[in-house]
């Protein structure tokens, strides 16, 4: 499976994000942002595959990986198994289908969080592991870190430093467990002022299959975070609305092909400007040559680029 996605997906956008960024002199080893992210380190570490630093956020729960080297040959079996299965939708589709990562990090594996997909994905990019901990976000928005996880009192997020098997190059993953919704960032002021401190201006950041929450007024705080801090911007149209993007401001590149959202969403969230937007020629930028988001296996879906001037 994972084979069979990177040479039929990752590989392909790898190589197309680098063409993009070489036409447009993007520093690959800026820091790399990534909110509605789950557990999907993969794709983020392969469109920025020279970034010094990784930073997911979600709502799921950091989890934590059990013993496995004292673990039975029956456990470990099943253990990895269940990685694959929390897996499936990302080897497929492309995307986590919230339900089933709920059901399956909740009930129905042994996985209980995104901690085993991260470290998963850590091994498939061929890094080495040179410290893990977790981490509570402290009230003013900093990070506490112990190396003991509890049960009783999960940790906010995780901070894990690797290095690719023969470079000296020390680099960060960091997975950040939060609501970032207005009204969560009103209830805990802690992760906005985190985030502002954490990703630094003129960062790479990326969306997908985000499930149009960056269109809704209730996600307003975070679209803005992103437009202020974004020099690089990549996304599909279910990320933050073609009409917040100020063209004094950015520079725009649209790929592939823009169709309306699939069943699951509503048909008004179909924007007529970047329908439009997607006929100019000067705009335009070709076909894609891979598959990635909703539309998946068709050639419905989209990729738009920002540029800060």
């Amino acid at each position: 499976k994972m084979r069979k996605m990177r040479e039929g997906r990752l590989r392909k956008m790898m190589d197309w994000n680098r063409i993009n960024m070489q036409r447009n002199n993007i520093n690959g080893e800026r820091f790399a942002f990534y909110p509605f992210a789950g557990g999907d380190l993969i794709h983020l570490a392969w469109l920025y595959p020279d970034a010094d630093t990784y930073l997911l956020v979600a709502r799921e729960d950091v989890g934590f990986i059990p013993d496995l080297l004292s673990s039975d040959d029956k456990f470990l079996s099943r253990y990895l198994r269940d990685v694959d299965t929390v897996l499936r939708d990302i080897y497929k589709r492309s995307y986590f289908i919230t339900k089933n990562m709920q059901e399956d990090t909740r009930k129905k594996t042994l996985v209980n969080g995104m901690l085993p997909l991260v470290v998963w994905t850590i091994a498939q990019l061929d890094m080495e592991i040179l410290s893990l901990d977790y981490f509570f976000v402290n009230a003013s928005g900093q990070k506490d870190f112990f190396t003991e996880y509890n049960k009783k009192r999960p940790p906010h997020g995780v901070e894990i430093k690797v290095r690719k098997k023969g470079s000296m190059k020390e680099r960060k993953v960091i997975y950040l467990s939060c609501d970032i919704s207005d009204r969560g960032f009103k209830r805990s002021p802690r992760f906005l002022t985190f985030l502002d401190t954490a990703v630094p201006e003129g960062c790479n950041s990326f969306v997908k299959s985000a499930s149009y929450l960056l269109h809704y007024s209730s996600f307003e705080t975070i679209r803005k975070s992103l437009l202020s801090k974004s020099s690089y911007h990549v996304q599909d149209d279910t990320g933050i609305p073609y009409k917040y993007f100020d063209r004094g401001v950015w520079r725009m590149e649209l790929h592939g092909h823009y169709f309306k959202p699939i069943s699951a969403f509503s048909p008004n969230l179909m924007q007529g400007d970047l329908k439009e937007a997607y006929g100019d020629s000067s705009l335009y930028k070709g076909e894609l040559p891979f598959s990635l988001g909703y539309h998946w296996n068709t050639r419905k879906q989209n990729q738009i680029i920002a540029i800060r001037k």
